[in-house]
C-alpha cells in the first residue's frame, strides 16, 4: 500500500533545462521532493514547448501537464487583468482559464499544492486544501530598490505600478497559505515590516553543487582580472555590470597605471552591455556553455548589485569554486557570510576600486578569502542541506514527523 503523500506542483515556467537561478531552484526542489512524495507537475510554457525537456521532467515526477500559449496571449492577459482586476501584471500574465479549470478538476487528489513563485498562487488560493509557495524573493522589495535607481521611463512606470500591487498580493498570500518560503532574511523582514504574516514565512536559501566535481589539485591559470557573471537580460545585472565598467574600472586602471581585463559573461547582453566590448580591456561573451571555465580563470569575481532581492546565485557559485568575490551590500544581503573573510563588501566606487587593486596585487590574500569562501559554502549552502530544510517544512504542513527539527531560520554564517 502506497502511503506517500501526493503533491501538486505548479510552475510558471518549464523548469528544464535548469539554466539560470529561477529554473535551477525549481528543478532542484522538484527532484528532491520526488524522493519522498508522489508529485505531479503543472507548468505553463510561452510558445511551443521543448518535448525533450518535458521528457526529462517525466523521468522525475509522475505526470507533467504542460499548457502552452502564444507570447501575445501572455501580454494581452497581463493588460486585461490589470484593467479588469487592477492586480499585478505578472499575475495576469500567467492566468489562463484552461489551467484553472484543470487544477479545479484534480486538486482533490492531492494532499498539498506547492506553488513556485506568486505567479501560480492565484490558481489555488481559493481552494480548500493545504498550500505552500516558494516566493523566492520579495519582488516588491526588488521593485522598490529599482525605483531608487535610473531604470528608464518605461521600466520605471512598470515598476511603480507593480511595486504597490505586488506588495499587497505578497501580504495576501502569506495570510492565505500555510507556509511561504523565501530566500533571504532581508526579504522576509521587508515583508513583515509591511504587514505580512511573520509565522507563515520561512527563510530557505538557495544551494549550489558548483565545484563538487573539481579536483583541488587541478589549478587553472588566472588570465582574467575581473569577471561578472549573470543573465544579461535582467535590469539588475545590466546595472551592476555597467557600474563596474564605468565607475570602478577606470579608477583601477589609474591606480595600477596599466590596462586590466574585465569579462562580462552571460546570455542575451543588451545593446548597452555589448557597446562595452572592445576585445582588449572589456570582453562581452554572451552565452557560454560552461561558465565554470570562465569563473576558474578569473582572479576576482565582481557582483556590485545596485538593486535586487533574495540571494545572488552568481556569488554562491563563485564562492563554491574558491574564488574571491567583491560585491555590494545588496549583493551580500542574502548570504550570511562575514565581510573580509568570505567575501569583500564595497558600495562606493572609490572603495570598490581600492579593494580591487589591493586584491589584484595580492594573490595570497585572494587564496585565503577563496578558501574560506569555499569552506563556508560547503558547510552551509550545499543542495543536500537545503533539500532537508524544504522537506521538513512540507512535513510540518502535512503534520508528518520529521527526522530533523531544523528550519530555514537556522542557517548560520
Amino acid at each position: 500500500m502506497n502511503d506517500r503523500k501526493k503533491i501538486l506542483l505548479l510552475s510558471s515556467r518549464v523548469p528544464y533545462p535548469p539554466i539560470g537561478g529561477d529554473r535551477l531552484r525549481v528543478y532542484r526542489i522538484i527532484r528532491s521532493l520526488s524522493k519522498y512524495y508522489d508529485v505531479d507537475l503543472v507548468t505553463i510554457n510561452e510558445g511551443v514547448p521543448d518535448e525533450e525537456s518535458l521528457a526529462e521532467l517525466r523521468k522525475i515526477v509522475g505526470t507533467v501537464r504542460c499548457f502552452s500559449f502564444s507570447p501575445i496571449t501572455f501580454k494581452l492577459n497581463a493588460l486585461w487583468h490589470a484593467v479588469l482586476h487592477r492586480g499585478p501584471l505578472q499575475i495576469g500574465y500567467y492566468w489562463f482559464s484552461s489551467v484553472k479549470h484543470y487544477i479545479d478538476s484534480v486538486y482533490l487528489q492531492y494532499d498539498l499544492a506547492f506553488c513556485f513563485h506568486i505567479r501560480m498562487t492565484e490558481y489555488v488560493k481559493d481552494l480548500p486544501m493545504k498550500r505552500m509557495v516558494d516566493l523566492v524573493d520579495s519582488i516588491s522589495m526588488n521593485y522598490e530598490r529599482a525605483l531608487e535607481k535610473n531604470v528608464g521611463l518605461i521600466w520605471g512606470s512598470i515598476y511603480r505600478y507593480e511595486q504597490r500591487k505586488v506588495l499587497q498580493y505578497e501580504k495576501e498570500i502569506t495570510a492565505l497559505f500555510d507556509k511561504a518560503m523565501i530566500i533571504a532574511h532581508t526579504d522576509k523582514n521587508y515583508l513583515v515590516h509591511h504587514g505580512a504574516r511573520s509565522e507563515a514565512l520561512v527563510v530557505i536559501p538557495n544551494g549550489t553543487d558548483f565545484g563538487l566535481e573539481l579536483n583541488d589539485h587541478q589549478p587553472v591559470p588566472e588570465d582574467i582580472d575581473f569577471l561578472f557573471l549573470g543573465n544579461m537580460e535582467t535590469q539588475s545585472n545590466q546595472a551592476a555590470a555597467l557600474f563596474f565598467a564605468r565607475d570602478v574600472l577606470p579608477l583601477v586602471k589609474i591606480a595600477l597605471k596599466r590596462s586590466v581585463t574585465y569579462y562580462i559573461v552571460g546570455k542575451n547582453p543588451s545593446e548597452k552591455i555589448n557597446a562595452l566590448h572592445d576585445s582588449e580591456s572589456i570582453v562581452v561573451t554572451g552565452f557560454v556553455p560552461d561558465p565554470k571555465e570562465y569563473l576558474r580563470r578569473a582572479k576576482i569575481i565582481v557582483a556590485p548589485m545596485l538593486f535586487g532581492a533574495g540571494m545572488q546565485n552568481k556569488i554562491l557559485e563563485a564562492m563554491a569554486l574558491g574564488k574571491t568575490v567583491i560585491t555590494s551590500s545588496i549583493g551580500s544581503a542574502g548570504i550570511n557570510g562575514v565581510d573580509g573573510i568570505h567575501y569583500i563588501v564595497a558600495d562606493k566606487p572609490e572603495f570598490m576600486a581600492k579593494e580591487s587593486v589591493r586584491l589584484l596585487c595580492d594573490p595570497n590574500e585572494r587564496q585565503t578569502i577563496g578558501g574560506s569562501a569555499r569552506q563556508f559554502i560547503n558547510s552551509n549552502y550545499r543542495w543536500e542541506r537545503i533539500d532537508e530544510l524544504v522537506k521538513n517544512e512540507i512535513d510540518r504542513v502535512l503534520h508528518i514527523t520529521s527526522s530533523s527539527e531544523q528550519t530555514g531560520e537556522n542557517i548560520q554564517s
